[in-house]
């Protein structure tokens, strides 16, 4: 049974990772290292799953990068080195539309902003990382305040 698991896991990171591509199965078998029989079941599934229910298969999209977030230590790194107070995550990944060039638009309230160097985390996530630092959100234009407010909060508290 986990072993299933792990293969299905592998395969919807690619899906999730190459969200503009359609590659051939074998292409696929190739780079997940799974047997071509076991990916088109499961991308039949995944592909049953997205047309049954978009909204689940868009959070799933969604919660995958949030963990890869954590997983990659990106969140943990922000926090230390800019002594956050809340970091959140906005625009294409927070609402699931994202393709493979899209940057990780992340807003970090902080009271010591600095320039970060975040090509270590870049590599891990495949994605450029966006990062957007105040020392309070009121300093944020209107619009892409209200983009931020209706982020995810990765950590910290957001006051407004």
């Amino acid at each position: 049974m986990g072993q299933m698991t792990n293969k299905m896991d592998k395969l919807r990171e690619y899906v999730y990772e190459h969200p503009d591509k359609s590659p051939p199965v074998r292409e696929i078998a190739k780079k997940t290292k799974v047997p071509k029989s076991t990916v088109q079941k499961y991308l039949k599934e995944i592909r049953k799953e997205q047309e049954k229910n978009p909204e689940l298969h868009t959070i799933k999209k969604i919660t995958y990068y949030i963990e890869k977030l954590f997983f990659t230590r990106t969140i943990q790194y922000l926090e230390k080195e800019l002594k956050s107070s809340v970091i959140v995550l906005y625009g294409s990944f927070r609402k699931g539309e994202y393709d493979s060039e899209s940057d990780i638009d992340l807003f970090v309230e902080t009271t010591s902003p600095k320039k970060t160097d975040l090509s270590k985390y870049e590599q891990k996530l495949g994605h450029k990382i966006h990062l957007l630092t105040k020392t309070d959100i009121k300093k944020v234009p209107e619009r892409l305040r209200n983009n931020i407010i209706n982020g995810i909060k990765l950590s910290g508290y957001l006051k407004i």
